[in-house]
């Protein structure tokens, strides 16, 4: 008999494919040195919103 996956398991499986990250936009996150919040920042233009958010708060901070 043929291994199928149990629906739920497919769900799971298509939600985390639809939720993965690009390793790119990862490895810029990381150089940058922005606190990397994996179930906040899901797609590369939520992680821009941060970034631009982060040079706010510095520029504003900073003298």
């Amino acid at each position: 008999m043929l291994h199928t996956p149990s629906v739920e398991a497919k769900k799971t499986r298509k939600r985390d494919l639809q939720y993965k990250l690009p390793s790119q936009a990862h490895k810029q996150m990381n150089k940058q040195g922005t606190n990397f919040l994996p179930f906040l920042a899901r797609s590369p233009q939520t992680m821009c919103v941060q970034y631009a958010a982060r040079q706010e708060r510095e520029r504003r901070f900073l003298p």
